[in-house]
């Protein structure tokens, strides 16, 4: 065969060389099919190979971002206790119920940490909200998204005074005489009439001042500072009049 192989390829007649082509172009041809065969066999694998890794990476990256949102948290915080002369107890938020307009926060340290109930909890950006139930190692926080808490608060500028609530959709201030002097933008603290935060601690600003051209009275809509869905670290103060103070049973129907 190889003899007869090397005489064709040697062999110069028409007939010959017509097969010669035939012969090749179909060697080609199948070796064409049998490469591209192999060669999408390897793509696939390919393929699989850097939807793994760009899923891995994705995770990665998301893990970095989460690494970097704690990181600045953590800064803001650790900034807020260097310039503080309270006592502050860090915590951290392990769960947050959410129930109609109600919403509470679980944090990871309780009466075995000195936690009692009345303590205010806050972050770098402003209030959370107060301490309503203790364990020796947890405790529960009735945030200013609980329709249940009710704080005397006052317009920074102003000095007026008011009791805010939340009612589902907003924080609001309500029933404010029309001749209250309050604007848009005013900075809203706690009040030193509260009897359970009595020092100032920012609760937010003043949104929108509703339908102040009817009725007698005014309702303030405050967009809180802190922002409840982000956060995951706290401090608890615990050096102020509220350390021990306890919380009467008709907090929930009565403003303090």
């Amino acid at each position: 065969m190889i003899i007869s192989l090397i005489f064709i390829s040697q062999n110069d007649s028409q007939s010959v060389k017509k097969f010669r082509t035939f012969v090749f172009g179909s060697f080609a041809a199948t070796s064409s099919v049998f490469n591209d065969l192999f060669s999408f066999t390897s793509l696939r694998s390919e393929v699989k190979y850097l939807r793994g890794r760009n899923a891995e990476l994705m995770l990665e990256v998301s893990k970095l971002r989460e690494y970097a949102f704690t990181n600045d948290e953590l800064n803001k915080l650790l900034k807020f206790r260097d310039t503080s002369s309270y006592q502050l107890i860090p915590a951290s938020v392990i769960y947050k119920s959410i129930t109609g307009i109600q919403m509470n926060f679980a944090l990871n340290k309780g009466s075995a940490d000195g936690i009692r109930q009345g303590c205010p909890v806050i972050t770098g950006d402003g209030l959370i909200g107060i301490v309503q139930n203790v364990s020796s190692n947890y405790s529960v926080v009735r945030t200013l998204k609980n329709s249940d808490l009710k704080l005397i608060v006052k317009d920074e500028r102003s000095r007026i005074d008011g009791i805010i609530k939340w009612n589902g959709n907003d924080v609001m201030i309500s029933n404010l005489p029309k001749t209250a002097d309050i604007k848009t933008g005013d900075r809203v603290v706690t009040s030193n009439y509260s009897s359970l935060v009595n020092f100032p601690i920012l609760i937010g600003r003043v949104k929108k001042v509703v339908n102040p051209e009817q009725g007698t009275m005014n309702n303030v809509i405050v967009t809180l500072s802190a922002n409840f869905d982000k956060t995951e670290n706290v401090f608890i103060i615990m050096n102020t009049s509220q350390a021990n103070f306890t919380l009467p049973p008709q907090i929930t129907s009565q403003a303090n």
